[in-house]
């Protein structure tokens, strides 16, 4: 499970998927997610961080926006939470969620993008780590994008 924090530089009407067009405010966003399938977690987060790719997820219309960057990617070695993370959001004031970002597949989180109510990105980050811990999550890595360019599937299994 991993959560991506994000910064979008300016208001942006976006066109995603079948959610159609979506307008984001500028400021600090978090994606929660997963990845089970083929190459792991190291491969879909080196996806996420391309800004030129296959647009298949909703977060990939956010992520391939010049205005976005992404800061931190957050890791949990423990499976399934992107659900928890999800509704512990819902839960606090200072997230917004995104109707049906990211949740087509999900029927209890109504979405797995927020827009998280911070000045920095150091309290984006904090505000997030303290959801981890509200569900029972002690142990989490917040790694720098860079980190990922520079590991190969092997290697980065040992640390992720």
């Amino acid at each position: 499970s991993y959560s991506i924090i994000l910064k979008l530089n300016s208001n942006k009407k976006l066109k995603v998927g079948a959610l159609k067009t979506i307008f984001l405010s500028r400021g600090f966003y978090v994606y929660n997610g997963s990845a089970y399938g083929v190459g792991g977690l190291l491969s879909r987060i080196k996806h996420h961080l391309e800004k030129r790719k296959r647009l298949h997820w909703h977060i990939d219309y956010l992520t391939s926006n010049s205005e976005c960057k992404v800061l931190r990617i957050i890791v949990c070695k423990k499976r399934n939470l992107e659900r928890d993370v999800s509704l512990e959001m819902l839960k606090e004031r200072e997230f917004i969620g995104i109707p049906k970002f990211g949740s087509t597949d999900d029927k209890v989180a109504k979405t797995h993008l927020f827009l998280i109510k911070a000045n920095s990105e150091g309290e984006a980050l904090k505000k997030v780590e303290k959801v981890y811990k509200k569900i029972g999550i002690r142990k989490i890595y917040a790694y720098l994008p860079s980190f990922f360019a520079m590991y190969t599937k092997r290697s980065a299994n040992l640390l992720l």
